[in-house]
């Protein structure tokens, strides 16, 4: 059974109308009214958005996927690493010519709240404290960090001492006799304060020394300029560091802990949410319609009109209408709707 091919003026017509209404949408997406009926439309969508769950729009299995995808096996091109440097060398000029201090980064009452949590958590730092002071290895780093400080700073000490000190000569003849022996007396300290340490609680602070310690340590610290930590770091070193960063991050995504605890998180979320009607989800995390709004106002007018002034957008609205009005059904129902004028009029 061969189709019957409809008349010329159906297809005429259908021109007509595919013309006409992909300017009726390039109107309405370009014209002075675009933004208010775009907002209309997002109200409408998040009114229907109300009736579903999240669990009915999507799955967990699905997050896995795209999870899997993007954050364990895409690998960033060329150019994404160029950039990455490239914003690494200006990161690092700013640096230079704005550097920060550490109060800078950070609010006191925050500081505060560290300094009460590192606190709080006295088991696990007594549990820490116990294995290095029962671990040979921390025994032996804990020696050579004493030696090599008692050897850089001993000296300069019973020298300065001496001279502060000439008119007892009692003094100053032990403390020339200190130096003659200063490798001796630098291997008998470092010994006995390592043995100390190692058989004590000194590594141990009760709450309130420690609260004392951390504070003193940060009021000595929070007006340093960073920049004076940075001596002798270069834009490359900067640009090396994310590099590394990069290349240590592709190794740890393919093991299954790190695999594991980001599916679980997932895993939670969905247990938590996804029972939650879709806006409700939306508003729990804080996004809200005028957030929504506030981004199609900073970026769809200048796409669309960009879109528009080349020509493109009236193009992709045709690519999406045209297959409609050349298919055969399309054009039989208006071959019979103008059959039926014209017997009417006829």
């Amino acid at each position: 059974m061969t189709t019957q091919i409809p008349p010329m003026n159906a297809h005429i017509l259908a021109q007509q109308l595919l013309d006409a209404q992909v300017e009726h949408w390039r109107q309405r997406l370009v014209g002075a009214d675009a933004l208010t009926q775009m907002v209309s439309i997002l109200d409408d969508v998040l009114v229907r958005a109300s009736h579903f769950t999240l669990n009915e729009l999507v799955t967990r299995e699905a997050i896995h996927g795209v999870v899997r995808t993007y954050a364990f096996e895409l690998n960033l091109g060329g150019g994404i690493l160029e950039l990455v440097g490239a914003m690494a060398r200006g990161l690092y000029q700013v640096w230079q010519q704005h550097p920060p201090r550490l109060r800078d980064l950070t609010h006191p009452q925050n500081i505060e709240q560290w300094i009460d949590k590192i606190v709080e958590l006295q088991p696990l730092r007594q549990h820490i404290i116990r294995q290095l002071q029962h671990s040979p290895l921390a025994k032996n780093l804990l020696s050579q960090l004493i030696i090599q400080t008692l050897q850089r700073q001993l000296p300069d000490w019973l020298a300065a001492q001496a001279a502060q000190h000439p008119q007892y000569s009692l003094r100053g003849k032990l403390m020339q006799r200190l130096l003659l022996s200063e490798v001796q007396l630098v291997e008998w300290l470092s010994q006995h304060i390592a043995a100390g340490i190692q058989h004590s609680d000194a590594l141990d602070l009760d709450d309130q020394m420690l609260t004392d310690f951390l504070q003193q340590l940060w009021i000595g610290v929070r007006e340093v300029d960073l920049d004076q930590h940075a001596i002798g770091l270069t834009a490359l070193d900067v640009e090396e560091f994310f590099v590394l960063m990069y290349e240590n991050w592709k190794h740890l995504r393919q093991t299954e802990h790190l695999q594991r605890w980001i599916y679980t998180g997932i895993d939670v979320f969905f247990e938590v949410y996804g029972d939650y009607a879709v806006t409700d989800l939306l508003d729990e995390v804080g996004v809200t319609q005028a957030h929504m709004v506030g981004e199609i106002e900073r970026f769809v007018p200048m796409v669309l009109q960009a879109l528009d002034q080349s020509g493109d957008l009236t193009d992709l609205i045709e690519a999406q209408l045209q297959p409609f009005y050349q298919d055969q059904i399309t054009l039989k129902l208006l071959s019979d709707a103008l059959d039926a004028h014209d017997a009417h009029t006829s």
